[in-house]
């Protein structure tokens, strides 16, 4: 058989080439018909200097000759090689049944099943290697995890498979071909390809067939991937039995590798819940195992799961020493991505450290190696990282391009906690950069990250959210509505008994309820806090609690308790090497001493306080420090009144202008509400018969008051809301009287609004030009397109009926109708449900009945009767004017409008227009 090799090596003789060619079969030389294929693309696209070099003995008549035999390979290989597939599959299949024995057997079985999963055909490729478990379960002619019947399985089906074509495969396999190993494994790489849901159900399937055969090994491996399933959706309170069990049940069998695993799991869920004296055990029966079989891997493992649970305590110093011993582990390993990994943990921990800027290159190394940053679902949190170290070092520019490529990769790879943090980090840059503007504006997409109710189902994400909330109210200045949050944090880690993360929410909570002047609330919170870190035997947040207790002491003037509560929090924090709070540590020393009067230690901490800056975060923050610096010198010196003097006045003058302004909007809607009032009088009395005159006042005098009624409304709320620019300067906090100002702004705005409505209702009979021929198909994608924002919002679904017919109106009022029936709609759709609007059209008699229909509320039978009278207003509030505008459009065309509906299944409106 020729090869590539063979057929490049005769180059200088065309001769030689010539048989070669001559002797080639397409079936058993197909390589070498590509690289003819190859040469044949050179010949057509002109490039005759390839070949002269490649092959300088050939003349211009073999070079042609050449080219027709490359063609002519082109046309074999393309009607060969479909025959040539199904061929592989029957050779494979009629060894299947020449083989002898089981071994035999299964392997030819498992490469029937690669053979299919290469063509795509997922359905046979899963019913084969299902064939291939379940000879082997009967004849134990493998161990179930040997690389025959695992190798290949995960890329060859799992990396190009979709879940919902997964299932469509899975759900005609046979029953008898569905046993443990088998489903095992399935759960096993759809727990790393797809989603957990529908890995619990397959290893709960193969649980069930474990339990019923008595084979403890697979049993265990079934609590195994039902544990770390549960575990990827942060279900920790499942996952801890379930993977203890798995662990109890590899020690009956006697797996090894199944304990170390057990073992390893369990402990790692246990720290994310503050289990640590538990996981700390769980742990160091697992380190002794491995290193008694000397398995390097699960030993690597295990020393990075310890890794984190040292992080967890606050041990810095241990975690960096594990940090080295994994990295010398996987260098012996000889593991590319083992290092790499190694390596990105280390960065991890310099940067709780606070040590950005050497963990920034560790960072930058892991992502651009091969094996981490193409096909991995790593790049949102490797995105985070990164953007995170730049943001602490000052680039801004870089911290934002990187938290938006995080923000990318989490839309690609799913991993919405990512994309929540990443538009909080972008808040919070905008911030430190002064863009207030664009500030608000990710503050607003990243609320709209987790929908309410995913919020309130998920306690992970509901702390996040309140996480959030609490950094965002106190870097706005809003400290009431901050320590609001935080305490609704701590309720959540007191019910579900979070102590490592209660201890860090006390720590919070007290240094806001410092900077609002509640001393002896926060004294007695970071009190709270030291006493759980020393019971639960952690320092996490040990050192910012005793900086905040002297920053408490020297507010009181107590600056010796001061220093003590530093020093302390100094011994600990180099102990510990949290380097993270040392430049805390060494300002509120500087002060302190400064106090006191004993400058040369003011000085020497001062000193290292710089030393530390330049150290952690580089030379290009030199300047920023040496700025920061001089600030702090100025307020020392008392320089800093004359521009809180300046900021009072400028508060002064922006209330007083605010004040008019609003005085002033609101005159121009009274203007406004009482002319469009006299548009609606003159055209009820143009329009009323004599006899009607009567009843006409009478609903005059409803409609004055009813007006008059709204516009005071509006306007007396919007004055409550405005009482305080009576008030000096500094009566209210600034945060409140954004607040009321907000306020008073919605209800003028609304009244703004309630106006507009009137003013349409007004004009219904004032249109001066004629009506035409309007399409409503027209008319009805005009409308979708002005609400598509109200739309979207609660995931409508509009269906729209084709080939409505045109009629002769104004095009505007049958786009005010449509949308106000539809806005209607939009208002009271259901919660529970998604809400699907229908618009139809159908001929009856001499009219068109138009059908306007939803799912949502429905409208109390009480209600109905009064639903189209002017101002009746929904429980959602508006104008009620829009269902008055409806029935004036209607009736102005000789129409009827009316309504059916049943409250819990939906409405329908019904219209009718003479044809």
């Amino acid at each position: 058989m020729l090869n590539l090799k063979t057929l490049t090596r005769v180059e200088a003789d065309s001769t030689n080439l010539h048989l070669l060619m001559e002797k080639l079969n397409p079936t058993d030389d197909f390589p070498c018909f590509l690289q003819m294929g190859n040469w044949f693309a050179k010949f057509c696209t002109g490039q005759f200097w390839y070949l002269s070099t490649t092959f300088p003995s050939f003349s211009l008549p073999e070079i042609k000759q050449m080219k027709i035999r490359c063609c002519l390979s082109i046309c074999l290989i393309i009607l060969v090689l479909p025959s040539l597939e199904a061929q592989d599959i029957k050779v494979l299949l009629k060894g299947l049944d020449t083989a002898q024995t089981p071994k035999s057997k299964i392997e030819q079985l498992v490469k029937i099943a690669d053979a299919y999963a290469a063509k795509k055909d997922f359905q046979h490729a899963l019913e084969y290697r299902a064939r291939a478990y379940k000879l082997n379960d009967t004849e134990k002619a493998y161990p179930y995890n040997d690389e025959v019947l695992t190798g290949g399985f995960k890329e060859k089906v799992f990396d190009i498979i979709s879940l919902e074509n997964l299932k469509q495969a899975m759900g005609p396999l046979p029953k008898d071909l569905e046993t443990a190993p088998f489903l095992n494994q399935v759960a096993k790489n759809v727990i790393n390809s797809f989603n957990s849901e529908y890995a619990i159900e397959l290893a709960e399937k193969a649980l069930n067939l474990s339990i019923r055969s008595g084979d403890k090994l697979q049993e265990a491996r079934s609590y195994f991937y039902i544990g770390n399933a549960y575990d990827g959706l942060k279900n920790f309170n499942e996952a801890l039995p379930n993977l203890y069990k798995s662990y109890e049940l590899a020690a009956i069998a006697k797996d090894t590798v199944g304990i170390i695993m057990g073992l390893v799991n369990y402990a790692r869920v246990c720290t994310p819940v503050f289990k640590l004296k538990e996981a700390e055990r769980a742990f160091g029966q697992a380190l002794d195992i491995a290193t008694i079989y000397s398995d390097k891997i699960w030993l690597n493992e295990c020393l990075r799961n310890l890794r984190v649970l040292r992080y967890y305590q606050g041990d810095f110093r241990k975690a960096r020493q594990l940090d080295s011993s994994i990295l010398k582990l996987a260098y012996e390993l000889r593991d590319t991505g083992k290092i790499e990994m190694a390596r990105w943990d280390e960065g991890m921990t310099l940067l709780h450290m606070g040590n950005f800027r050497e963990a920034l290159p560790l960072f930058l190394s892991s992502m651009k190696s091969d094996e981490m940053s193409k096909r991995s679902a790593d790049m949102p949190q490797m995105c985070f990282y990164v953007g995170l170290s730049y943001q602490e070092v000052g680039s801004y520019d870089s911290a934002l391009v990187y938290f938006h490529r995080s923000i990318d990769f989490s839309q690609q790879y799913n991993s919405p906690m990512y994309r929540f943090q990443s538009f909080q980090q972008i808040t919070l840059v905008y911030f430190e950069m002064g863009d207030t503007a664009k500030a608000f504006e990710y503050a607003d997409r990243v609320n709209g990250v987790f929908p309410p109710e995913q919020i309130e189902k998920n306690i992970h994400v509901k702390s996040e959210h309140y996480k959030w909330l609490a950094t965002f109210f106190e870097q706005t200045g809003q400290l009431d509505s901050a320590a609001v949050y935080t305490e609704k944090l701590l309720d959540i880690a007191e019910k579900n008994n979070m102590q490592l993360r209660l201890a860090g929410i006390l720590s919070g909570l007290g240094e806001l309820n410092l900077k609002m002047g509640k001393t002896e609330l926060a004294k007695g919170q970071l009190e709270r806090c030291l006493e759980l870190s020393k019971e639960l035997g952690i320092h996490q947040f040990d050192c910012k609690a005793m900086i905040f207790l002297s920053e408490l002491a020297i507010g009181q003037g107590r600056y010796q308790q001061a220093i003590k509560y530093l020093d302390e929090s100094l011994g600990l924090a180099i102990q510990l090497n949290q380097t993270n709070v040392l430049k805390d540590i060494y300002a509120h020393l500087v002060k302190a001493h400064s106090k006191v009067g004993n400058f040369k230690e003011a000085f020497v901490y001062q000193t290292k306080l710089v030393n530390l800056k330049d150290s952690l975060l580089g030379f290009e923050q030199k300047d920023l420090i040496a700025k920061y610096d001089a600030i702090y010198q100025v307020k020392e010196k008392g320089l800093e009144n004359g521009r809180l003097q300046l900021e009072k006045e400028k508060k002064e003058q922006e209330a007083k202008n605010l004040k008019y302004g609003l005085a002033a909007t609101i005159f121009v809607l009274v203007l406004l509400s009482l002319a469009a009032f006299n548009i609606y009088k003159i055209a009820q009395k143009n329009r009323r018969l004599a006899d009607e005159l009567g009843a006409a006042n009478q609903d005059l005098k409803l409609f004055s008051y009813s007006l008059a009624h709204d516009i005071q409304g509006y306007i007396t709320d919007a004055l409550n809301y405005s009482f305080f620019l009576d008030e000096p300067p500094g009566a209210l906090r600034p945060e409140k009287e954004r607040e009321f100002m907000s306020k008073s702004r919605k209800k003028v705005q609304a009244l703004r609004e309630f106006c507009s409505d009137l003013i349409s209702y007004a004009r219904m009979s004032t249109d001066e030009l004629p009506p035409q021929a309007t399409d409503l198909n027209e008319v009805l994608a005009e409308v979708c397109a002005s609400l598509e924002q109200q739309i979207n919002s609660v995931g409508a679904k509009i269906d729209i009926q084709e080939g409505l017919p045109k009629v002769t109106v104004h095009h505007a009022r049958m786009v005010q109708l449509f949308s106000n029936l539809i806005d209607n709609a939009i208002k009271f759709h259901r919660e529970d449900e998604t809400l699907e609007v229908g618009v139809t059209c159908e001929q009856k008699g001499n009219d068109f009945l138009f059908t306007v229909s939803d799912n949502g509320q429905g409208i109390p039978p009480e209600r109905q009767g009064r639903i189209f009278d002017l101002f009746v207003k929904g429980s959602s509030g508006g104008s009620g004017i829009g269902l008055a505008v409806c029935k004036r459009v209607v009736e102005g065309y000789g129409g009827k409008i009316w309504v059916q509906s049943e409250v819990g299944s939906g409405t329908h409106f019904y219209f009718t227009y003479p044809t």
